[in-house]
């Protein structure tokens, strides 16, 4: 899955429970993500920019992550 430049929030909950997703791409553009955001997501990988917000929420949260 790839999130458009456009959005600048995740929710929390946006992505509970998807099992099957295992990439998600997030641009800069996002600056919030809800804490709860990808709780039971098992092996999903996030795909970001090195030093972004992203990067740095999936270091707090133990979210697999690479940076591009």
């Amino acid at each position: 899955v790839e999130i458009s430049d456009s959005v600048r929030v995740i929710e929390d909950g946006a992505f509970n429970n998807c099992r099957s997703l295992a990439a998600l791409y997030i641009p800069d553009s996002v600056t919030s993500i809800g804490a709860t955001a990808f709780v039971g997501c098992r092996n999903i990988t996030i795909y970001c920019h090195k030093g972004s917000y992203t990067e740095i929420f999936a270091q707090k949260n133990g979210i697999n992550y690479k940076t591009k």
